[in-house]
């Protein structure tokens, strides 16, 4: 199954799994997510097939930020996961934010 790797993203981050929205929002996998081709990298972030069958029947759309998203929420999404990759990345080299 494809999906959108912001869409993803953003499930995570309605879960409260923002570690694991961060480390995907960071990721060198491609805006357009295949289950099976990307399971492995998907799994060395954290997340596993069990996750992706609780959240992809709540996944619509394409490789967009889903629909009815607006342009202000999207602002807020993109600067929440900075924040987070940069406290993420501050804590593994002990810098601080």
């Amino acid at each position: 199954m494809q999906l959108g790797k912001l869409s993803l993203i953003n499930l995570l981050m309605e879960e409260g799994e923002e570690d694991s929205a961060v480390l995907l929002a960071g990721s060198d996998l491609p805006d357009t997510l295949d289950t099976d081709r990307d399971l492995p990298a998907l799994r060395a972030l954290g997340i596993d097939e069990d996750d992706l069958r609780t959240l992809l029947p709540a996944v619509t759309g394409g490789p967009d930020r889903g629909p009815g998203l607006s342009a202000d929420a999207a602002a807020a999404l993109d600067r929440t996961i900075s924040e987070r990759w940069a406290a993420l990345v501050a804590g593994w080299t002990g810098a601080r934010t």
